[in-house]
């Protein structure tokens, strides 16, 4: 054996003796710089494989022996690693500090002087200078005389070091300077008249931050590289070099409160405000996320920090830190632990019971599995599944959640038939945790069956949920505790979308926000298959009475995204979420639905719906074969029927000039010269080519408190009913205006007035269309009087018998003075508006009119 395998072999099993003997020999070799070269690749390995501390020796005893200059060739290979592994020792002793003042102060606030003394002996003899010592007791001594409130308690510790300051490193002149630190503590804390005591969490989270600085940022998604690995990698183990090569391993403490960091953690409402359980790890992006995890399962699979790191956790498994020791073996996944955490996992008094459960989750293996399947039996084995026994079967559920996902597709199916059952079909919140922690990821090598399972139980407990505690996953989100089930059943979709629809009619004789949730969720996954369903519920939504009075228990709630706040649910919102998805199908049985329910509503068979879904409804019906057919001159119907004979010819508008026009009608605009000048021009051109689908915009802006724009809309509305209009754009013309005059608010009404008598309110086939609305008993008193005021008998006389107005509603009329109540002026300022957009556009389109 070589003189170099001879050190390496003593170095390894930490004889530094024998290493510093063994390079005697060495240093005699006539090519010096070689050897020293060889033995410094060597050291640098040892170094890597967390030798650090007989290394430092080796080094410190033979590097001054070596000729000058010659050392920096026998520690150049682990330069780096050293001065890092240098630079964390002192980072953790500084830390170490601030814990034990912490601690001193917290066992004097819990009477646990045995434990506060135990601290301020660390605190002053973990470093060997004495004056640093010195320094240290002052410390002490101010710690304690900050404690105004236990000022006894931290004056009987002061006494008891200064009868035996030797016990505790110091001597007399020591103590007493302790103790004068003490009284101008205490003095000072008087005159702030509050404590000062708490030292906080300064230095560990200055280092938390530091550390997470070596990650990918929270915003990088990419896919991690090895120069990501490398820089998070080598702070982790200079870390834990640093903590190995401490005395009797002690920092390795400190160590634990810097990597429970990165074990994510749940956290409650009180302390989320308070702001005293955020964790790194919830603060981390997908990309850092991944690399953390692999870094840590690498580090914690080395024997000697798993050996190191399993005798710590042993002689800290009964203390206040088993609970976060317990995590970070968890973050290791290393299968050695299994034993300890399933140990700790079956005593059911133990304070880390919780998280040693969670670690087996994350670690798996057989070990694992049994444990935690033993544990949710015997967690739902009684009657009642309430308190305790609730708050370990959810724990043991998301941790074998943890666990399948790891697992090979062979076993997974059996496991999660194993766990489903043991728990009791009637506790639909254990059910729905249980499919929702245990049907993530690719669904490619699930199990079939269980995938059907799965989304007939998700899609059932839109319905019904046993539960409020579901709704604490997605108390932020739309739909509420129905969030994550639409999640789970969108990736379910491709699986088992028959089992959905067949779960949807099922569950479809009770109208609930379930409906809404559907809609959102069909959505997402458009299907044909769908259609059959979304036309059962929007039945059944149509003919649900929504002004029924509720009590608040039965009352629904969703979340409005644009105030971020619970607004009672409406029945418009759930047909409009239904009439979209409908549309998003599309095809020639969407559009027939879409069309039949046009003519439903028509006709009068199904009530009006609200203006959001009206709107919806008829973007997707115009965007829909039979939509089409209207929009080109002919009637929609449900069997794309059309009229018979000729049509009148419609001025043409291609559909992109049409949307374009109708963004800038509805558009917003910072300047309201270019906001009047847009929407003037739009409302001209749409008018002029009879495009129906502007309808609903062009009488929004009757009211616009821009007047100009107002008598734009009413003189765009006026020669929307120009001749030459087909039948069925006259329709549905009339439809819209009524229907406004119906629902809309009270200005647009009064607005609409000067529109009508434009029209003639007196000719067929309006007359007859507002007298039919007249005799509608749930009208507004406004609606009622505008009727009134448009069926008014006129002054003049009576048009001599057998003398017909005919079928044109803009048949040639005596003005009268009410038709004159647009101004000329504004008419005048809307033509030249529209004709300079006209002429800057290069003449494209329809030649605006001017007015007569």
């Amino acid at each position: 054996m070589s003189a170099i395998d001879t050190i390496t072999t003593a170095l390894t099993h930490g004889r530094v003796d024998a290493a510093v003997e063994a390079s005697r020999e060495l240093l005699a070799s006539h090519d010096l710089d070689t050897s020293l070269r060889d033995l410094g690749v060597r050291l640098g390995r040892l170094y890597t494989e967390y030798h650090a501390e007989p290394v430092d020796q080796f080094v410190a005893r033979v590097g001054p022996t070596l000729p000058q200059g010659k050392a920096g060739l026998l520690t150049h290979p682990f330069r780096e690693e050293h001065d890092l592994t240098a630079q964390w020792a002192r980072r953790l002793a500084e830390l170490g500090s601030e814990r034990l003042a912490n601690e001193i102060a917290d066992h004097i606030k819990a009477n646990k002087l045995q434990g506060a003394e135990e601290s301020a002996h660390a605190l002053i003899t973990q470093i060997d200078s004495p004056e640093a010592r010195a320094q240290r007791a002052r410390q002490v001594g101010n710690i304690l005389g900050a404690l105004l409130f236990e000022k006894d308690r931290a004056a009987k510790l002061l006494r008891t070091i200064s009868r035996a300051p030797q016990r505790f490193g110091i001597d007399g002149s020591q103590a007493v300077d302790m103790e004068e630190e003490f009284q101008r503590s205490q003095v000072a804390a008087l005159k702030r008249e509050r404590s000062a005591a708490s030292m906080g969490r300064v230095e560990l989270t200055q280092i938390v931050v530091e550390l997470s600085r070596s990650l990918p940022g929270r915003m990088a998604i990419h896919e991690p590289n090895p120069d990501d690995f490398a820089a998070f990698g080598a702070q982790i183990r200079a870390m834990m070099r640093a903590a190995l090569a401490s005395y009797h391993n002690s920092k390795l403490h400190e160590v634990t409160l810097l990597l429970v960091e990165f074990s994510p953690r749940e956290v409650s409402t009180a302390g989320a405000l308070a702001g005293v359980e955020q964790r790194l790890a919830t603060t981390l992006g997908r990309t850092a996320r991944t690399v953390s995890s692999r870094v840590m399962t690498e580090v914690g699979a080395h024997p000697r920090v798993f050996d190191a790191y399993i005798t710590f956790a042993k002689s800290h498994a009964n203390d206040l830190l088993a609970p976060s020791v317990v995590e970070v073996l968890g973050l290791w996944r290393n299968p050695a632990a299994a034993d300890f955490l399933a140990h700790i996992a079956n005593d059911r008094k133990h304070a880390a019971r919780h998280e040693a459960m969670l670690a087996l989750g994350n670690m798996g293996g057989p070990a694992a599995e049994k444990t935690l399947t033993q544990a949710l039996a015997h967690a739902v084995s009684g009657r009642t599944i309430d308190g305790d026994q609730r708050r370990d079967a959810i724990i043991t559920i998301s941790a074998l959640g943890r666990l399948v996902r790891a697992m090979p597709a062979e076993q997974r199916g059996a496991v999660i038939s194993a766990a489903l059952k043991a728990i009791p079909t009637r506790d639909t919140e254990l059910v729905i945790r249980a499919i929702l922690n245990f049907f993530v990821g690719n669904f490619s090598t699930y199990n079939p069956a269980q995938l059907k399972w799965a989304a007939q139980v998700a899609t059932m407990a839109l319905w019904t949920v046993d539960r409020p505690e579901l709704a604490k996953a997605a108390r932020n989100a739309p739909l509420g505790f129905r969030q994550p089930l639409i999640e789970l059943l969108e990736r379910l979709a491709p699986h088992a979308m028959d089992t959905i629809n067949e779960t949807v009619m099922t569950s479809a004789k009770t109208y609930s926000a379930a409906y809404l949730a559907v809609g959102e969720l069909y959505t997402k996954v458009p299907d044909p298959s769908q259609l059959p369903v979304l036309r059962q519920l929007l039945l059944n939504t149509f003919l649900y009475d929504d002004e029924s009075p509720r009590s608040a228990y039965t009352r629904e709630t969703v979340l409005d995204t644009a105030t971020d706040e619970k607004t009672e649910l409406r029945k418009d919102q759930v047909l409009a979420s239904l009439i979209y998805a409908v549309g998003k199908i599309g095809g020639d049985e969407a559009s027939a639905i879409l069309a039949d329910l046009f003519e439903q509503i028509r006709a009068g068979r199904l009530p009006q719906p609200g203006r959001d879904a009206a709107d919806i409804l008829f973007t997707a019906y115009t965007k829909s074969g039979a939509g089409q057919a209207m929009m080109k001159g002919t009637i929609p119907t449900a069997g794309n029927l059309s009229d018979s004979g000729a049509q009148a010819a419609v001025p043409h508008l291609d559909q992109a000039e049409m949307l374009q026009l109708i963004r800038d009608l509805e558009g917003s605009y910072l300047m309201a010269a270019k906001r009047r000048t847009k929407k003037v021009s739009a409302m001209a051109a749409l008018a002029h080519a009879k495009a129906v689908a502007a309808l609903p915009a062009i009488i929004n802006h009757l009211a616009d408190k821009d007047t100009i724009i107002a008598a734009a809309a009413q003189t765009a509305l006026a020669d929307f009913a120009s001749p030459p209009v087909p039948k069925s754009i006259m329709s549905h013309y009339l439809d819209e205006l009524l229907r406004t005059l119906e629902i809309g608010d009270d200005q647009t009404k009064v607005k609409l007035v000067d529109v009508f008598m434009r029209l003639g309110p007196r000719k067929s086939p309006l007359k007859e269309r507002l007298e039919t609305l007249a005799h509608n008993v749930n009208l507004s008193m406004a609606t009622k009087s505008v009727l009134a005021r448009l069926l008014e008998p006129p002054p003049e006389a009576a048009p001599p018998p057998g003398e017909s107005h005919g079928s044109d509603l803009m048949a040639e009329s005596a003005p009268t003075a009410r038709n004159l109540q647009i101004g000329r002026l504004d008419r005048m300022r809307a033509y030249n508006l529209a004709r300079q957009e006209w002429i800057r556009k290069g003449k494209h389109g329809p030649e605006p009119k001017p007015p007569d």
